[in-house]
């Protein structure tokens, strides 16, 4: 059977291509799976397409090119090797696939990595919100590590979609979320959806903003959700002491600075600096591990059952495949426009 594939061939180069899958060849712990919506990240897919992750340009490396890129799909499993046996033929599916009409999913391709998993649905929510819902897996990790209680400060610095569905999230632990960004749409976005104190200012003006409304205190946890060394120096300044700096993004863009600027009021003030990769958990549950993959899926989905996580509205473009170049191109340079977009792969 043919299919289309996105692949970025190049820096800033996204095509669309076909092959031939042979079904009949599924091994036993494999899926064949017919993609409906799949999600493009602006972060790990764009430092790809952008040249910034290093690898690109490394043979062997994982996002080499010509890379076939991904980040989350929903879909339906057509197919299903003889020992899958958690997931149905004909159920819908939520996976990390890559971009692609239809694809086989290698389940036991790496079982010591989470991403190599797939999951049935068993909910009524539509395929776009399911496949916005990727998102909300990287960004409930940083409450997660951070832990919170009730009446703590948090400040979000970067209203992305994992900025955003974090401030929520901390907020619907009882923080009082205090969220900052430079575009103006995303800070438009983030009182849309709920979060109150949102500032669109300068990054210099960040850090006195936030201990103008905390008395000179400062937030108990920032939160860098950009992926930005340069954050992270803003959230260790406007960190209270005793208080946690949690990397809720991959910094990857090369920072010149004094060290010592950022690791001085971490000594001084006690600071922790925590580490939110969101691969930290397995896939699946385990007896005696208190976060899978699995559960946060469907924390996820059951808060937004019920109104309590919107991830549907951060989505500002569905594209067809052919127009995943300019949509690639609009995440990179056009933050005014484009916040969450979706490839629509349906026939």
């Amino acid at each position: 059977m043919k299919t289309k594939y996105a692949v970025i061939t190049a820096k800033e180069t996204c095509e669309i291509r076909t092959e031939e899958l042979s079904p009949e060849n599924l091994g036993r712990q494999d899926l064949l799976v017919t993609g409906h919506f799949s999600m493009i990240s602006a972060g790990t897919e764009l430092a790809g397409f952008s040249a910034l992750s290093p690898g690109v340009y490394q043979k062997g490396a994982w996002n080499a090119y010509p890379w076939r890129s991904g980040y989350g799909l929903v879909g339906k499993a057509e197919k299903i090797g003889e020992d899958v046996h958690h997931i149905k033929a004909g159920e819908r599916v939520f996976c990390f696939g890559n971009h692609a009409q239809r694809q086989i999913w290698p389940l036991a391709k790496d079982t010591e990595n989470p991403m190599y998993a797939a999951f049935p649905i068993h909910n009524d929510l539509d395929d776009q919100t399911l496949t916005a819902s990727r998102m909300a897996l990287v960004a409930v990790t940083g409450p997660q590590i951070s832990g919170i209680e009730m009446g703590e400060t948090v400040a979000v610095f970067g209203l992305g979609m994992v900025g955003n569905i974090a401030a929520q999230y901390y907020g619907h632990l009882g923080a009082r979320v205090i969220a900052f960004d430079t575009s103006r749409m995303r800070c438009d976005k983030a009182r849309q959806v709920g979060i109150e104190e949102v500032f669109d200012v300068p990054p210099q003006e960040q850090v006195q903003t936030l201990l103008d409304l905390t008395n000179g205190r400062g937030a108990d946890i920032t939160v860098d959700a950009v992926g930005s060394s340069a954050v992270v120096l803003n959230c260790v300044k406007a960190t209270a002491k005793y208080g946690k700096v949690v990397l809720l993004g991959t910094p990857r863009a090369e920072v010149t600075g004094n060290l010592t600027e950022l690791l001085r009021p971490v000594h001084m003030r006690c600071l922790q600096i925590m580490g939110a990769f969101e691969w930290r958990v397995p896939a699946y549950d385990q007896v005696g591990v208190l976060h899978s993959i699995e559960s946060n899926l469907r924390m996820i989905w059951d808060l937004i059952q019920k109104g309590k996580l919107n991830v549907r509205d951060l989505i500002t473009h569905v594209v067809k495949p052919e127009e995943m170049q300019s949509a690639y191109m609009g995440l990179l340079n056009d933050k005014e426009q484009y916040l969450g977009v979706l490839v629509d792969w349906r026939e």
